[in-house]
Protein backbone atom coordinates (compact mmCIF):
# COMPACT_ATOMS: atom_id res chain seq x y z
CA UNK A 1 0.00 0.00 0.00
CA UNK A 2 1.28 3.39 -1.13
CA UNK A 3 0.76 7.14 0.16
CA UNK A 4 1.16 9.90 -1.51
CA UNK A 5 2.49 13.07 -0.60
CA UNK A 6 -0.59 14.59 0.96
CA UNK A 7 -1.12 11.97 2.90
CA UNK A 8 -3.96 9.72 1.07
CA UNK A 9 -3.62 6.20 1.05
CA UNK A 10 -2.90 4.02 -2.76
CA UNK A 11 -4.86 1.32 -2.81
CA UNK A 12 -3.07 -1.21 -5.86
CA UNK A 13 -5.70 -3.64 -6.03
CA UNK A 14 -6.63 -2.95 -9.43
CA UNK A 15 -5.51 -4.99 -12.70
CA UNK A 16 -6.85 -5.10 -16.25
CA UNK A 17 -9.49 -7.37 -15.49
CA UNK A 18 -10.97 -5.45 -12.62
CA UNK A 19 -10.43 -4.69 -8.78
CA UNK A 20 -9.12 -7.96 -6.73
CA UNK A 21 -8.04 -8.73 -2.67
CA UNK A 22 -4.44 -8.22 -1.56
CA UNK A 23 -2.66 -8.09 1.51
CA UNK A 24 -0.57 -5.11 1.91
CA UNK A 25 2.51 -4.71 5.12
CA UNK A 26 1.52 -2.47 7.73
CA UNK A 27 4.66 -0.61 8.94
CA UNK A 28 6.60 -3.60 10.58
CA UNK A 29 7.61 -7.52 9.23
CA UNK A 30 4.92 -8.82 11.52
CA UNK A 31 1.77 -6.89 10.61
CA UNK A 32 -0.63 -7.37 7.71
CA UNK A 33 -3.60 -5.92 5.99
CA UNK A 34 -5.64 -7.16 3.76
CA UNK A 35 -8.13 -4.84 1.53
CA UNK A 36 -10.95 -6.75 -0.41
CA UNK A 37 -11.61 -5.82 -4.04
CA UNK A 38 -14.15 -3.53 -2.72
CA UNK A 39 -11.83 -1.55 -0.62
CA UNK A 40 -13.07 -2.70 2.51
CA UNK A 41 -10.67 -3.94 4.44
CA UNK A 42 -10.70 -8.05 6.04
CA UNK A 43 -11.40 -8.68 9.64
CA UNK A 44 -10.80 -12.26 10.18
CA UNK A 45 -7.27 -13.66 11.08
CA UNK A 46 -4.96 -14.23 8.88
CA UNK A 47 -2.52 -17.21 8.93
CA UNK A 48 1.16 -16.98 7.94
CA UNK A 49 1.74 -20.21 6.41
CA UNK A 50 4.90 -22.21 4.97
CA UNK A 51 4.23 -24.31 1.39
CA UNK A 52 6.83 -26.58 -0.23
CA UNK A 53 7.27 -25.15 -3.92
CA UNK A 54 9.55 -27.49 -6.91
CA UNK A 55 12.58 -25.16 -8.44
CA UNK A 56 13.48 -25.74 -12.19
CA UNK A 57 16.38 -28.09 -11.10
CA UNK A 58 13.49 -30.45 -9.27
CA UNK A 59 14.54 -29.36 -5.83
CA UNK A 60 11.96 -28.57 -2.95
CA UNK A 61 12.56 -25.33 -1.33
CA UNK A 62 10.07 -23.43 1.38
CA UNK A 63 8.01 -20.74 0.53
CA UNK A 64 6.49 -18.28 2.61
CA UNK A 65 2.33 -17.34 1.94
CA UNK A 66 -0.88 -16.63 3.62
CA UNK A 67 -4.43 -18.01 4.15
CA UNK A 68 -7.41 -15.98 5.49
CA UNK A 69 -9.36 -17.35 8.33
CA UNK A 70 -12.19 -17.65 5.01
CA UNK A 71 -9.86 -19.90 3.03
CA UNK A 72 -8.64 -17.33 0.50
CA UNK A 73 -4.33 -17.88 0.31
CA UNK A 74 -2.12 -15.50 -0.92
CA UNK A 75 1.49 -15.37 -2.10
CA UNK A 76 4.28 -14.16 -0.35
CA UNK A 77 3.67 -10.76 -2.65
CA UNK A 78 0.04 -10.02 -0.79
CA UNK A 79 -1.59 -11.76 -4.69
CA UNK A 80 -4.19 -13.85 -4.50
CA UNK A 81 -3.22 -17.74 -5.60
CA UNK A 82 -4.52 -20.92 -5.90
CA UNK A 83 -4.64 -23.14 -2.91
CA UNK A 84 -1.62 -25.33 -2.34
CA UNK A 85 -0.98 -29.16 -2.41
CA UNK A 86 1.78 -29.29 -0.57
CA UNK A 87 1.74 -27.31 2.85
CA UNK A 88 3.91 -27.92 5.77
CA UNK A 89 3.77 -29.75 8.87
CA UNK A 90 0.52 -27.87 10.38
CA UNK A 91 2.14 -27.68 14.59
CA UNK A 92 5.14 -25.86 13.18
CA UNK A 93 3.34 -23.63 10.90
CA UNK A 94 1.29 -22.01 13.49
CA UNK A 95 2.16 -17.96 13.11
CA UNK A 96 -1.28 -16.24 13.12
CA UNK A 97 -1.90 -12.56 12.38
CA UNK A 98 -5.23 -10.90 13.48
CA UNK A 99 -6.35 -7.82 11.92
CA UNK A 100 -3.08 -7.13 11.01
CA UNK A 101 -1.68 -7.16 14.65
CA UNK A 102 0.86 -9.33 15.92
CA UNK A 103 -0.69 -12.30 17.63
CA UNK A 104 2.04 -14.65 19.11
Amino acid sequence: MLVNSSGTRVITNEGPDGPFDRIYQKGSLEKYELVNADQTTYTGKIHRRTIIRVDLKGNNFRYPCFETEDGRWFDRSGMPMPKPTKIENEEENKEEQVQGTNNL
